[in-house]
């Protein structure tokens, strides 16, 4: 596949996989912040969406007090913020566009119909309909897409689809883990019913991990357990050390040898999450978010054309 393709695929799956992450994470907000326990402090459950999804000083700047409506502002509808919802979606269809001819018809129609609905997004649509209307449709339509994606031929465009969503979905993990894991190790066994346990239930589910931890644990929600699944859980798509070793597999599905440095940084990585004590995962995902950055810029600069994305 051609460099200049292949960069198209890459942000596509990156941009797509980054606008229902987004979604998700300010579902899981909007949630909490409706939760009885939220009523002392409703700016508390947004606080760690603006860690993890923009620079927290200049939004504060620009918007003023971490809100619901606010952050729907800025992480949905605004046009000016490459990394709002409506943005991303913008983006697949651009990048779609420009390697249409190498995707099946179902995903090409499936972005399109996408961006067709979604140019619609203005604050006073989504103050007609509401958060949690739009927040579900974005998660319906980029499953959607992701599903007539699946169906494109295991070729070198597949290999680089997975790589940008597994690039993406490490560092959205890890994103969140840094912002969220510093207050909530604070508490170490909250009780059900106090903020401090609806903290873990909304950061499972911005990871789309509640069921994967009760599937797999069979138990209440325990903080240690929560932590060890969305870092280093192996049965889960979604946990940062699955995406960590899809980033290695991707990358040996599109570059016949792969004995490069950066290669070579995602094995250690991956080594180093499976190998690490429970005590040190905190920080072990504080030392990947790092190294997935470092990564990420190696891939681009090694495989694909130079961007400005």
């Amino acid at each position: 596949m051609l460099s200049r393709l292949a960069v198209h695929c890459f942000w596509l799956s990156r941009y797509l996989e980054r606008a229902e992450n987004t979604a998700r994470l300010l579902a899981a907000a909007n949630a909490q912040a409706l939760a009885p326990e939220a009523s002392s402090n409703s700016q508390r459950p947004w606080r760690v969406v603006v860690a993890v999804a923009t620079d927290p000083h200049r939004f504060g700047s620009e918007f003023g007090p971490a809100t619901a409506e606010s952050i729907a502002a800025h992480l949905l509808v605004d046009r000016d913020n490459p990394s709002s919802v409506v943005s991303c979606l913008r983006a697949v269809r651009e990048n779609a566009r420009s390697v249409r001819h190498l995707l099946n018809v179902e995903s090409w129609e499936a972005v399109n119909s996408t961006w067709l609905e979604a140019r619609e997004f203005a604050g006073a649509v989504l103050e007609q309909r509401g958060l949690d209307h739009w927040l579900g449709w974005t998660r319906q339509r980029c499953q959607w897409i992701k599903g007539a994606l699946d169906d494109q031929l295991r070729d070198e465009l597949y290999a680089v689809l997975m790589l940008g969503q597994a690039l993406e979905r490490a560092d959205f993990i890890s994103r969140m883990l840094v912002a969220a894991l510093p207050a909530l190790l604070s508490e170490p066994n909250p009780e059900p019913g106090t903020f401090a346990h609806r903290d873990w239930e909304a950061l499972l589910a911005a990871a789309g991990m509640v069921d994967a931890y009760y599937r797999t644990t069979s138990q209440p929600l325990r903080p240690d357990l929560a932590m060890d699944l969305l870092i280093r859980g192996t049965t889960s798509t979604r946990s940062l050390l699955s995406n960590v070793e899809r980033l290695a597999s991707s990358l040996a599905a599109l570059v016949a040898s792969v004995g490069n440095d950066t290669a070579s940084a995602i094995a250690a990585l991956a080594e180093e999450l499976k190998t690490c004590t429970t005590s040190d995962l905190p920080s072990a995902a504080g030392r990947a978010l790092t190294r997935i950055n470092a990564i990420g810029a190696a891939l681009q600069r090694e495989h694909f054309m130079p961007s400005d994305r």
